[in-house]
């Protein structure tokens, strides 16, 4: 009898962790104009957003806080391999008054730089020949490894046995979910041209690379880079003229 009893009660609490979880979920649902809908929807979409992640950003706008700062922290760690855990964190910190600018400035600083590692010739041989292995998740699996502080052949058998990241990110509790990592194209051309107007290899490339992060031209990051902004008040700059 007690048994049955313990029964019935765990099925209440189900049942109410349940209809908790479809309130706040009616609750986003009823908060979102239709233009935030949709900004929310193309978000998911297009960045392969996992039911776990969605989840949490659903908690997030019920909890609340705003939608465009949940959209630009989300898109903002996706691209460079931030966590779930850490989503909330800047949303807080924009939500007290802090500049986007300044939030991304000081979680960069904070993170340790990542470094790829350097796989002798025999290692590399024999990852190159796994069929199902693509160079891309060589480098992907670094990075997971690298903010996840778990092993990189533990990240990279996960892979191995799954059908793509985006099936293995939320275990990881990473936000990255593509099967491969953005090109940059940079000709010789264009690195002579603007290294003649006062530009390091380093800025360059890093212009071409958030040019390519959020859709613009390389020469309107150039501009920016030369007036003197930073790599965290372009973005800030950019993903706020988006969700906004």
């Amino acid at each position: 009898m007690k048994r049955i009893a313990k029964i019935i009660l765990l099925l209440l609490v189900l049942g109410l962790v349940t209809q908790a979880g479809f309130t706040a979920i009616a609750a986003v649902n009823n908060i979102l104009s239709p233009s935030a809908e949709k900004m929310y929807s193309d978000l998911i979409q297009d960045l392969k957003v996992t039911t776990t992640y969605k989840n949490e950003m659903d908690r997030l706008i019920a909890a609340d806080y705003a939608l465009p700062d949940i959209l630009v922290a989300y898109e903002y760690l996706y691209h460079n391999f931030g966590r779930i855990s850490e989503l909330e964190d800047l949303v807080r910190s924009k939500g007290n008054g802090k500049s986007w600018d300044r939030v991304l400035a000081d979680y960069q600083n904070a993170r340790e730089p990542f470094v790829p590692r350097e796989f002798d010739s025999r290692t590399l041989e024999r990852l190159m020949n796994i069929p199902a292995l693509t160079p891309d998740d060589i480098m992907i699996a670094d990075q997971y490894a690298h903010v996840t502080g778990r092993d990189f052949d533990t990240v990279l058998d996960a892979r191995l046995n799954a059908s793509n990241w985006a099936s293995i990110a939320s275990n990881f509790g990473v936000l990255y979910t593509a099967n491969t990592l953005p090109r940059v194209q940079i000709t010789e051309s264009d690195m002579q041209k603007y290294k003649a107007q006062g530009l390091s290899d380093e800025k360059i490339i890093l212009a071409f690379v958030l040019a390519g992060r959020l859709d613009l031209t390389p020469k309107s990051i150039i501009d920016m880079v030369k007036a003197g902004k930073t790599e965290s008040a372009i973005v800030a700059e950019m993903l706020q003229a988006k969700y906004n």
